[in-house]
C-alpha cells in the first residue's frame, strides 16, 4: 500500500478542468474534467488519501458507501485507473461512472459551467454505462440542458414541460426569435395547463403531424412570444447525495413564458381544432386497429394527412373508378359489384356491412362524389347484386337528411309506388310528381342532386315500402297528410284509377299512419290534384293552359318548421314541362311485387305507436335508444330486418341509432355496446353494458 502522491497540482484548486493532468499514487490522469483535492464532493479525488496499486479492487466488490474518501484503498486503486483509461472501459462496474457523473453534475448545475466538452463527456459515457438505470436517468437530465439539440421527443408517458423546452422557449422570448412549428408543438404537448386529449393520446403521430400543418398554416414564420420581467428558475433534483435538493438554477438569458397566456391560447386554439378534426379517426381507429392503413381509414382521416398514408393509397383506385364512372351532368347508374369489388377486395360474398357502406360514402364525397343508396340517408347497404348510382355533389354535400329531403325521398317513392301499380306510368303522372318535388322548399343544391340520384335508383329496382316505412317515421301528421293527398292525386291525375292503384293507395295511407277511410272517400271523389290542365302531345311536350284557382288542399296547414309546399306559378310549370320526360325516363320496372304480395300488405295492420319497453335509461342515452338497447340485450342477436322493425317500432333510423348507441358506449367504457356480424345481423356485448349500468 502507498500513500497518495500529488503531481502538478495547482495550489488551492479543486476543480481539474478538462484536458489537465495530474499523477495521484503512480497513476497518470490525464483528461481532467474531475474534482480534485479534499473536499465534501463525494466524487473528488482526494491526493492524500492511502491507495493500495498492488491489488485493485476492480469489481468494486468493497463499495459499501459511494464517496471517494470513503473507498477502500484497493477501490481507489480501481477508480484512479479507470479516471486515467479514458472513462470508456466497458467491463468496469457501473459505480465509477456514477460517481464520476455526481462531480460533472455539481460543476454543470451548481457552477453553471456550460462547457460543451462536459455535455459531451455526460453522452459518452452514457452511450457506454447507460444500462444501468442510475446513470441512464443522470445522463439524461444532463443532457437535457443541451442547447444545440433540437425539440424534446413527444413522450405520451411524461408530465411537465422538460427543462430544455423552458429554457429554449424563454430564451427565445428574450431574444426576440420566434417559436418554430417543432418547439410549439413540444410546448403544446408539454403544457401544463394543456391535458392531451383523445387524439393526442391515441394516435400521437398522426396529431403531430396535423399540428405542424396546422401551425404552419397560422405562423408561416413562426409564433411570436412576449417576454415577461422574471428569468427562468429551474427546480433541479440532484442525484449528486451532496447537493440541496432541489437546486435552484437559474438560466440568465431566459424568460419564464412556459405559462404565459397569450401564447399558451393560441397553442390551445390549434390543439382544440386539431383534436376535433382527428378524433373521429383516433376513435375508429382505437376500435379497429387492425383497419388503420386499410381502405375504410381514408373515410375519417383528415385530407392532409390522407395523400401520405397507407390508408389513401388504398382507397386511390376506388376513387379514380368512381371519377370516370360519374358524370358532372346527370346521375350514372353503374354496377354495384364492381363498386364492391374494388372496397371488399378478397372478401367471398363482396357485401358490405353499414359501416363500410358509410365510410365508401364518405370517402367519395371528399371528392364532390355522392352514392345512392345511402345508409345516411335511409338507404341499405351498397348491394354487390343491385343497381348503385353515382352523382356530382357540389361543393356543400350533406352529411344527413334535412326533413325537408325526407319528405321528397318518401313523396318521389310513394308516388312512383302508385304511378307504377297499374304497369304503367303516363306524363300526367310524371309531370304531377315533378311538380310535387319542385314545390318542396328548403332543399340545397345538393340535397337536389341527391334526391334526382335517388329517383334514378328509384327507376331501377323494385320499390320496397318496408324501407320506406322506416323514413316515414320523421315525418310528422301534417306532412304525412300533405304526402297521403299527392299519393292519392297521382293515382287520379290520369282519370282512371285501377284496382292494382286502389290497393297500392290504401297500403301507402296505412304506411302513412291515415285513416284508410280518407283514401277510400278521396278515390271515389272528385280529384283533388292542383295541376292545370294540360295537354300533353304524342312527344310528351306539355302545353300550359290557363290555371284555374286551387282550393285549399286538406293538410295545408302545416305545423312550424316543416317542408312547406308552396304555390304553383308559370315560371314553375315551365320548369316542370322539362321534367316531364327525364322522370319517365327514369321510371320503368318500379313497382315488382305481385299481387299476392300486394294483398298481403294491404291486410297488415297498421303499425302500433313506438312504445320502448322500458323507463330506464343507460349511459346517458335518451329513453326510446336505452330502449332498444335493452330489447336488443334481451333478444340476443337480431338480423338486419329484425334490427329494422324493432327500430321502426321506436321511431328511430337503425344505421343512426346503431352509431348514438355506440358513441355512448365508447365514452364510457372505451368499447362498443353494439357489435356488427356477419350479413348485418347485431349483437349486446353484455360486459359492456354492465359497465355503462354502472
Amino acid at each position: 500500500m502507498t500513500t497518495g502522491n500529488v503531481d502538478s497540482v495547482p495550489a488551492g484548486a479543486d476543480w481539474c478542468p478538462p484536458g489537465r493532468a495530474v499523477t495521484v499514487a503512480g497513476i497518470a490522469i490525464r483528461c481532467g474534467a474531475f474534482w480534485f483535492g479534499p473536499g465534501d464532493e463525494p466524487s473528488t479525488v482526494d491526493p492524500y488519501l492511502q491507495v493500495d496499486g498492488r491489488s485493485p479492487d476492480w469489481g468494486a466488490t468493497t463499495v459499501t458507501d459511494l464517496r471517494y474518501d470513503r473507498l477502500s484503498p484497493s477501490a481507489r486503486a480501481a477508480y484512479l485507473v479507470w479516471l486515467a483509461s479514458g472513462r470508456r472501459a466497458p467491463e468496469a462496474p457501473t459505480v465509477w461512472p456514477e460517481l464520476y457523473l455526481w462531480g460533472l453534475e455539481r460543476r454543470m448545475i451548481v457552477d453553471g459551467d456550460d462547457d460543451p466538452t462536459l455535455l459531451a463527456e455526460v453522452r459518452a459515457i452514457g452511450a457506454v454505462y447507460g444500462r444501468s438505470p442510475a446513470v441512464a436517468a443522470l445522463v439524461a437530465r444532463l443532457s437535457a440542458l443541451d442547447r444545440s439539440a433540437g425539440a424534446p421527443a413527444l413522450d405520451p408517458m411524461a408530465a411537465g414541460p422538460p427543462a430544455e423546452l423552458a429554457v429554449e422557449i424563454g430564451r427565445r422570448a428574450l431574444a426576440r426569435e420566434p417559436v418554430t412549428a417543432e418547439w410549439a408543438l413540444a410546448w403544446a404537448w408539454y403544457h401544463p395547463e394543456l391535458p392531451r386529449q383523445d387524439a393526442a393520446s391515441r394516435v400521437p403521430e398522426l396529431f403531430a403531424s396535423l399540428w405542424r400543418h396546422r401551425f404552419g398554416e397560422r405562423y408561416p414564420q413562426g409564433l411570436p412570444v412576449p417576454t415577461r420581467r422574471r428569468r427562468l428558475v429551474l427546480d433541479y433534483v440532484p442525484d449528486n447525495p451532496s447537493l440541496p435538493r432541489p437546486v435552484d438554477r437559474t438560466i440568465a438569458d431566459a424568460s419564464d413564458v412556459v405559462t404565459h397566456p397569450q401564447p399558451s391560447a393560441t397553442l390551445a386554439e390549434i390543439t382544440d381544432a386539431v383534436e376535433r378534426e382527428l378524433q373521429p379517426f383516433a376513435r375508429w381507429a382505437t376500435r379497429h386497429p387492425d383497419r388503420v392503413s386499410g381502405i375504410a381509414a381514408a373515410a375519417l382521416l383528415p385530407e392532409l394527412l390522407l395523400a401520405e398514408s397507407p390508408a389513401g393509397a388504398a382507397a386511390a383506385p376506388l376513387i379514380e373508378w368512381a371519377v370516370q364512372n360519374s358524370s358532372e351532368t346527370a346521375p350514372v347508374v353503374v354496377s354495384g359489384r364492381e363498386l364492391t369489388a374494388l372496397w371488399t377486395a378478397g372478401v367471398a360474398d363482396g357485401r358490405l356491412d353499414q359501416a363500410d357502406s358509410v365510410a365508401l360514402a364518405q370517402i367519395l364525397e371528399r371528392r364532390g362524389i355522392g352514392i345512392e343508396p345511402d345508409v345516411r340517408f335511409g338507404g341499405r347497404p351498397i348491394p354487390p347484386d343491385g343497381p348503385v348510382v353515382l352523382f356530382r355533389t357540389g361543393a356543400a354535400a350533406a352529411a344527413a337528411p334535412s326533413s325537408s329531403y325526407v319528405l321528397a325521398a318518401v313523396t318521389s317513392e310513394l308516388c312512383l309506388a302508385v304511378a307504377a301499380a297499374d304497369g304503367s306510368v303516363d306524363d300526367a303522372e310524371a309531370g304531377l310528381l315533378a311538380d310535387r318535388l319542385d314545390r318542396i322548399e328548403d332543399l340545397t343544391v345538393a340535397e337536389r342532386a341527391r334526391l334526382a340520384a335517388h329517383r334514378r335508383l328509384v327507376g331501377a329496382k323494385a320499390i320496397d315500402l318496408d324501407e320506406v316505412a322506416v323514413r316515414t317515421r320523421d315525418l310528422n301528421e301534417e306532412a304525412r297528410r300533405e304526402l297521403a293527398v299527392a299519393v292519392t292525386d297521382v293515382a287520379m291525375v290520369d282519370g282512371r284509377v285501377d284496382e292494382a292503384e286502389r290497393r297500392t293507395v290504401v297500403a301507402v295511407y296505412r304506411l302513412l299512419g291515415v285513416d284508410v277511410a280518407e283514401a277510400e272517400a278521396r278515390l271515389s271523389g272528385p280529384s283533388t290534384t292542383d295541376v292545370p290542365e294540360v295537354e300533353v302531345s304524342p312527344t310528351g311536350q306539355v302545353d300550359p293552359g290557363a290555371s284555374p284557382d286551387r282550393p285549399q288542399e286538406p293538410g295545408a296547414s302545416r305545423a312550424a318548421g316543416m317542408p312547406r309546399l308552396v304555390a304553383l306559378d308559370q315560371e314553375r310549370l315551365a320548369r316542370t314541362q322539362s321534367s316531364n320526360a327525364d322522370v319517365r325516363a327514369l321510371l320503368g320496372a318500379i313497382f315488382a311485387e305481385d299481387e299476392d304480395e300486394e294483398e298481403d300488405e294491404a291486410e297488415e295492420a297498421p303499425a302500433p305507436e313506438p312504445s320502448p319497453s322500458s323507463e330506464e335509461t343507460v349511459g346517458g342515452l335518451d329513453r326510446r335508444h336505452s330502449a332498444l338497447l335493452f330489447e336488443l340485450a334481451e333478444a340476443g342477436v337480431w338480423t338486419r330486418p329484425e334490427l329494422e322493425r324493432a327500430c321502426s317500432l321506436l321511431a328511430v333510423l337503425p344505421d343512426g341509432a346503431l352509431d348514438v348507441v355506440n358513441e355512448a358506449a365508447f365514452d364510457i367504457v372505451g368499447d362498443p355496446v353494439i357489435e356488427l356480424k356477419d350479413g348485418g345481423a347485431v349483437a349486446v356485448d353484455r360486459e359492456v353494458l354492465e359497465e355503462m349500468r354502472v
